[in-house]
């Protein structure tokens, strides 16, 4: 009870100090705290100068230097409410006065405000509340006085011993209207850095010398281009102590889809500077959640404290980084290498017109010969698989800008039927939702991305998906075209191939490049063009391009001999739904593919024990020779592999690391082998 008195007591006192700091924080968010800008008035502008946004905004802020200079009465007491705004007082002229009269300096006594200034203030206290009472500001001194010392001075004392929490995870996108206050409050700004990274700086703001802060949120920031003043910040202000990353673990949240991590980091006090950091990597298969302590403890290491400042971390043990460092320092970017950069495949806007199976295209070509000139061999991003692209039968109707459609009848006919969902949305469409194709200068009957390149479709070149799962780049020289999940690096270069599909980029790409889920990579455009590329060896290069070539070839005839499996199969048994697109495993061995058909069949239809007999039989004459193809392939890929290591110059000791810290679904990793669709 007597608590609650002193609380109340205290909340009664510091009202009128509360709702000052309200008025002054709502001042902020309208940029009334600013310094003034100089007004420059156009040449030939016509008008009250005063009606001008700019002078309106400089004269908002002289009116609020004289309220807060007491013109209008005391600030606080008219803030809280305790008094009204004084309302102006009209000065009156004076008469002239004698000759030997005193001295008089001005003809007019000291006004007290003016009208103008006097409504400008009405509006500024206006919002003011208005932002007040919608965003309910909070003043930590004021909620919990004894934890700072001279607070009311610009460097208080004191603050929390610690300060834990799981900040609220809200997107850049859906705090817009934030941002501009954001950017002047927060030194760990970005434009699209996500609300919890200013939880990070105000909860390390509000620590005493040697508190601590720690909290739970998603790793992304860590490597993140949004996430380098945070890091700068931390590396800054701040003495991080632990750094814990759990991937994409889902034992924390499971309702959720996140990469959790924690970090613990001190505010600095009269101590020595620490010189290491422990940090600890949990693969989200391995969590021990009920002995998360004793986990981090052996299973951590401990790490230069400086190499965890702006640029993006990377949790690895000394050794493991200097391998990193290494590679990083033999390669040139690749956009340096190949003389150009990584395109991404086409957005067309609406697939479901332009993308179109064999039987459409047959039908096309048909009523219009003329078709197959737009017509192009169409490839997506599941599509895309190690050294090789597994086409679907798929066609994209190429109506690139400027096409003379008329001239295409059948096609536009086609394209006809979807036309209220190609159309492109007009501009000052104020509807509540529109039913076509987002704005752009493109006609209806066109493909919504202008793709000035697409001559580079038709070359040869590399092939690879916008989120990888496994090491999966593909040569292509057979003209197929990618969707918006693929990207493309022109050339007909194979050793580039051999190092993209070498364990040894997997290795590094798997601390380079950013994570999604389920622990997929994504070789965003940025990042795959500095991508480091070593130039092969001299004695190695002519072998690597025919090791390469064989591999090719050998996975071509192994596509040939599924396809020939495949027409057997829709011939004798047709019970089975497609089955070109699954996973490589289930090609190893007549039961595995079994099984899948099993899974797979129609109308649930058994396969009675003849037609199971009759399909081993069938895969073994088939796909027999496959079997010693795949061995050849994973030799020779060995071979590459180790070329691949001597091109970056790595030593034995080295090499062991990097197979000793292998990640998952590395090629050539035994214990990946049953997840892998490799080889």
């Amino acid at each position: 009870m007597e608590s609650r008195e002193h609380f109340e007591e205290m909340t009664r006192r510091t009202a009128p100090l509360s709702a000052f700091l309200d008025f002054w924080h709502a001042l902020r968010w309208q940029g009334l705290t600013e310094k003034p800008k100089q007004v420059r008035r156009k040449r030939g502008a016509v008008g009250n100068h005063e009606d001008q946004p700019a002078a309106r905004e400089e004269r908002k802020r002289n009116a609020l230097e004289a309220f807060l200079d007491g013109v209008y009465g005391d600030p606080v007491r008219v803030v809280a409410g305790q008094e009204p705004l004084r309302a102006p007082v009209e000065a009156k002229p004076l008469g002239l006065l004698p000759d030997d009269a005193a001295h008089q300096e001005d003809m007019l006594p000291a006004g007290k405000g003016n009208p103008q200034d006097y409504a400008l203030l009405l509006e500024i206290l206006s919002e003011a509340e208005r932002l007040s009472a919608e965003e309910r500001f909070l003043h930590w001194e004021i909620a919990f006085p004894g934890v700072w010392n001279d607070w009311e001075s610009k460097s208080p004392k004191g603050g929390f011993d610690a300060v834990i929490g799981n900040p609220p995870y809200v997107r850049q996108e859906a705090i817009g209207k934030y941002k501009p206050v954001l950017s002047k409050i927060f030194e760990t700004y970005h434009g699209t850095a996500d609300l919890y990274v200013y939880f990070y700086e105000q909860g390390l703001n509000m620590l005493r010398p040697g508190g601590r802060l720690s909290f739970v949120v998603t790793n992304k920031w860590m490597r993140a281009g949004y996430g380098a003043p945070l890091r700068h910040f931390m590396g800054d202000k701040g003495w991080i102590d632990t750094i814990v990353d759990f991937g994409h673990a889902k034992q924390f949240f499971p309702d959720a889809d996140v990469f959790p991590s924690v970090v613990v980091v001190r505010r600095p006090d009269k101590l020595d500077t620490p010189k290491k950091v422990w940090v600890c990597v949990i693969p989200r298969e391995k969590l021990d959640i009920d002995h998360l302590p004793a986990q981090v403890r052996a299973e951590g290491f401990s790490a230069q404290r400086v190499d965890y400042g702006e640029k993006a971390w990377h949790f690895e043990p000394e050794h493991i980084n200097t391998i990193i460092d290494k590679i990083s320092n033999r390669g040139v970017a690749l956009e340096e290498y190949v003389g150009d950069k990584p395109y991404r495949g086409i957005v067309t806007g609406f697939n479901d017109a332009f993308v179109i199976d064999a039987n459409t295209k047959a039908q096309l070509v048909k009523e219009d010969p003329k078709s197959v000139d737009l017509l192009k061999p169409y490839v997506r991003g599941q599509d895309i698989k190690r050294w090789n692209v597994q086409w679907q039968d798929l066609w994209l109707i190429f109506s690139r800008r400027g096409i003379e459609i008329e001239e295409y009848h059948a096609i536009f006919n086609h394209l006809t039927r979807y036309r209220q969902q190609l159309e492109p949305k007009p501009a000052g469409f104020t509807g509540r939702k529109w039913p076509g194709r987002k704005p752009g200068s493109y006609i209806w009957y066109e493909i919504q991305d202008s793709i000035e390149f697409f001559n580079l479709f038709e070359s040869p070149k590399i092939m690879y998906q916008e989120i990888q799962f496994h090491s999966a780049f593909a040569f292509d020289d057979s003209g197929f075209f990618g969707n918006n999940k693929t990207f493309m690096i022109p050339g007909r270069d194979l050793w580039l191939l051999c190092v993209l599909n070498s364990p040894l980029m997997w290795w590094y790409n798997w601390r380079y490049l950013p994570h999604m889920k389920d622990e997929a990579l994504s070789p965003v455009g940025y990042k795959m063009e500095r991508l480091p590329i070593a130039n092969a060896l001299k004695q190695d290069a002519a072998q690597a391009h025919d090791l390469c070539s064989s591999i090719l070839e050998k996975k071509r005839r192994l596509l040939d001999m599924r396809t020939s499996f495949l027409e057997w199969l829709a011939l004798e048994i047709d019970v089975v739904k497609n089955l070109q697109n699954v996973n490589e495993n289930a090609w190893n061995d007549a039961e595995s593919l079994i099984r899948l058909l099993i899974s797979r069949a129609a109308n649930n239809t058994h396969l009675s024990p003849k037609q199971i007999l009759r399909i081993k039989d069938a895969f073994h004459e088939i796909m027999y020779p496959g079997e010693q193809f795949r061995s050849q392939i994973q030799e020779m890929e060995k071979l590459i592999s180790n070329m691949v290591m001597r091109a970056y110059q790595l030593d034995a000791n080295e090499v062991e690391w990097i197979w000793k810290s292998a990640p998952p679904r590395m090629p050539l990793v035994s214990r990946n082998r049953e997840e892998s669709s490799d080889l």
